[in-house]
């Protein structure tokens, strides 16, 4: 019986070759589009879960920055029973780890204070956890890392040379952890105790915040709860801090704390600010691909639903053939049942193999959960399967329920129609396949044009002829002027500049007096620069001069934007401001024309750059070709150090900034292509159901004189009503969704209803090619053959 079963799907396969053809493209990238978002979505999902007890892992913040201080967090522990454990964290980026000839520069180098391991619990393949930083001048390193160093051998009791921007010295290693998964906000390779003289140093300055600050709790707390105690565990301190003077209750009714307590769970998605350990995601990216998930479901599941009913009547005769030779309604609906199933479970293998091709695309395009085989993600596969049974008995149900209304005599003397191709059941489905499609296109447009706009607007700097070379790790060491200064003397080199800090990431400083007078406290972002680093970048002079090294060498001196002196009042030359990082106070000798330094989404804010010379990042502004004005560089470089050049073109660093934003809009590009390319072959087969139920009107149009164009019209005008009524439904909608969306930027695109007009005259001229393609050859078929058949 099975047999027998599995034969007649194969024939019904065999004798609709474009049906089937249509439907297992259309399910095979719907599921292979579901599995792809699935796997981010979860992934998404389930950053910071892989810590034990990570529902009790907190981290404190400022508001505005990802850094707290070490000394807060060491009170917090002190003065409050329910922390458990603490500790703080400072990144290191681009640190040298060297170990005879093998070195290697890690982005991902932290160094801690001795409560990581217990706030932390790794999966450890040497060494004993909890006491692995007990010691000073200890190091924990991934298993990569050690496979790298000392190959299979046991590397504890090994030793280690780190130099970095706060210092070089020998560490020994005491334990190797797993690699961590792409799912955790804090991406460690390394990590290490902090010099003595260093931590001794943090322990005691409340107003160094420049660490990641996290404590572990006995239990589970409510946020706002959480959030009251420890205002209140750290009121004290508060107030030796910030009380200036007034009386504890005065300061209690006054004051706001500027702390930020957030679950670690919930970093990825819910924190967005600067100096994240890592790239922040976004629930909005994750309901926009849910939503497009389950619309190309819909879409397949339409398609397979709508080519069912529209291709019935040519199984009238099979049903009624079946009903008469006794087949029960049970087996019949087996057959039809079995058959969609398998169209599915084919369709998954299919989509299986294009979302195991696509997970390599995605993951050369900023998509690093992408980097792993679907072998490796079970669930994954389990959802998938369970999901393509699913769809398979759901779009089973309508073609089945539509084929058992016919009565056998009426099957056997052809007497049963589908009725009209128009009748409201398929005509909503294609309405709404087309609305779907017509949505997703003018979303993907207006997304790349926001992106487009984020790279060619006006910045206020120029970045397009600039390198920067990294010096992090004082590479130059004592020969850093020397080196700026040959440099400065090659005719390929406009300007060269260091600072400390970089455009797109700079600190936060709080600004409170102003010519000695206090002001509200005003948070300003700010970069330590040289003279030559405004005139690398080019920065618009609005007021006042430049850096100078020779006046300013000697006195504090800042420049700032244009924001920032709007906020002092608009007449800032020679006024000294002061701020929490500067005892004397700095003169405001310049302003610079407002320049975007973050993604859209935000206002331009206050920012100052800061005159001191401190050479983390030097930015060269050159003539001519970048690879020869890099050939010239490295061999200056070389000329003063041993180091291997890090050099890049700036545009390449300034671009990460939209990283969120590209990786939305390929994405939805992707999806939009599949939405189109399901609809798309759902009008074929549609226009092919709809030709085929004609064929004999045809025939006898043709007969009485009928010119070849208007029968072509009359096809057409079917599918153009339903085309018009789903550009009726989706361009309102999609106007309304879109300006929403571009209104969560501070700098958008103008909106314009160019691509709506250019959408639908390309969606007619779609409609039109495919009706005139799939119905040529019956239109051109002889009159008498058409007229003969039966």
């Amino acid at each position: 019986m099975i047999r027998t079963y599995f034969k007649s799907v194969f024939r019904s396969t065999l004798k609709h070759k474009l049906f089937a053809a249509i439907n297992l493209v259309g399910l095979s990238f719907a599921l292979a589009t579901f599995i792809l978002i699935f796997l981010y979505v979860r992934n998404e999902l389930s950053f910071d879960k892989y810590y034990q007890e990570s529902e009790k892992i907190y981290r404190v913040s400022t508001r505005s920055h990802a850094f707290y201080s070490m000394a807060y967090l060491d009170e917090l522990k002190r003065v409050n029973p329910a922390v458990k454990s603490v500790t703080s964290m400072l990144s290191s980026k681009k640190t040298k780890l060297v170990k005879g000839q093998k070195q290697n520069v890690l982005q991902n180098f932290y160094y801690s204070t001795d409560g990581y391991t217990n706030v932390f619990q790794h999966q450890y393949v040497y060494g004993d956890g909890a006491r692995a930083l007990s010691k000073p001048n200890s190091i924990i390193i991934t298993e990569s890392l050690s496979a790298f160093y000392f190959g299979d051998n046991n590397p504890v009791g090994e030793v280690l040379r780190i130099s970095n921007q706060i210092g070089e010295g020998d560490y020994e290693v005491t334990a190797v952890i797993k690699d961590l998964p792409s799912t955790v906000s804090t991406p460690i390779e390394a990590i290490a105790t902090f010099p003595e003289d260093f931590l001794e140093s943090a322990k005691s300055r409340y107003s160094f915040t420049s660490f990641y600050s996290y404590f572990k709790t006995e239990q589970n707390y409510d946020l706002d709860e959480l959030n009251k105690m420890v205002d209140q565990s750290l009121f004290d301190r508060d107030y030796i801090q910030y009380g200036d003077g007034r009386s504890q209750e005065e300061f209690r009714e006054g004051f706001s704390s500027n702390r930020l307590i957030m679950p670690l769970e919930k970093i990825h998605l819910e924190s967005n600010l600067t100096y994240e350990a890592s790239q922040n995601g976004d629930y909005e990216v994750i309901y926009i691909l849910s939503l497009v998930a389950v619309l190309i479901i819909i879409l397949a599941s339409i398609n397979y639903i709508t080519l069912s009913i529209t291709s019935a009547q040519k199984r009238f005769k099979e049903v009624a053939i079946r009903s008469v030779l006794g087949a029960t309604k049970s087996q019949v609906s087996i057959l039809f049942f079995l058959e969609s199933v398998i169209y599915c479970i084919c369709s998954l293998i299919i989509g299986l193999w294009i979302a195991e091709l696509s997970m390599k695309l995605l993951l050369s395009n900023y998509f690093e959960h992408y980097a792993t085989s679907l072998l490796n993600h079970q669930e994954v596969l389990v959802v998938a399967t369970l999901l393509a049974l699913a769809q398979g008995v759901i779009s089973g149900v309508f073609p089945f329920t539509f084929l058992m209304k016919i009565k056998p005599t009426k099957g056997l003397k052809s007497k049963f129609t589908t009725g009209p191709v128009n009748g409201w059941f398929k005509n909503t489905l294609v309405v709404f396949q087309l609305v779907v499609s017509l949505g997703l296109i003018l979303f993907a447009v207006f997304i790349s044009k926001q992106f487009n706009y984020g790279l060619t607007i006006d910045r206020g700097f120029d970045l397009d002829n600039v390198i920067t070379v990294d010096n992090s790790s004082f590479q130059l060491g004592h020969n850093k002027d020397a080196f700026l200064n040959s440099l400065k003397s090659n005719s390929r080199v406009e300007y060269a500049g260091f600072t400390h800090f970089e455009l797109t990431k700079m600190n936060l400083s709080t600004l409170n007096k102003i010519d000695g007078e206090a002001i509200n406290p005003m948070t300003v972002s700010y970069v330590i620069s040289d003279e030559g680093y405004p005139k690398a970048l080019s920065f618009e002079l609005v007021k006042g001069r430049f850096f100078d090294a020779e006046r300013d060498e000697t006195q504090g001196s800042v420049l700032i934007n244009e924001t920032l002196a709007r906020e002092l009042g608009g007449d800032v030359l020679g006024r000294k401001i002061l701020h929490n990082l500067s005892d004397n106070g700095m003169t405001i000798v310049g302003v610079l024309k407002d320049f975007h330094y973050d993604n859209l989404r935000s206002k331009i804010a206050p920012v100052a750059l800061i005159y001191a010379p401190y050479s983390t990042n030097l930015y060269i502004s050159y003539h001519g070709d970048y690879d020869e004005a890099l050939t010239e560089v490295n061999r200056i470089y070389s000329e003063f150090t041993d180091e291997i050049l890090v050099a890049e073109p700036y545009t390449t660093r300034y671009e990460e900034i939209f990283k969120q934003d590209k990786q939305l809009g390929i994405i939805v590009n992707l999806f939009t292509v599949v939405a189109v390319i399901i609809s798309v072959f759902g009008l074929i087969g549609l226009i092919a159901a709809l030709v085929n139920q004609k064929f004999k009107e045809i025939g006898i149009r043709r007969v009485l004189g009928a010119p070849i164009v208007n029968i072509l019209g009359a096809l057409n005008l079917q599918l153009l009503r339903l085309l018009a009524v789903a550009m009726v439904l989706a361009f309102p909608l999609s106007v309304i969704l879109i300006k929403q969306w571009l209104s969560s930027f501070a700098y958008r695109v103008s909106f314009s209803y160019l691509p709506f007009i250019v959408l639908a005259v390309g969606a007619l001229m779609t409609v039109l090619v495919i009706v005139v393609a799939g119905s040529l050859k019956t239109v051109f078929t002889n009159p008498v053959d058409v007229l003969r058949e039966e």
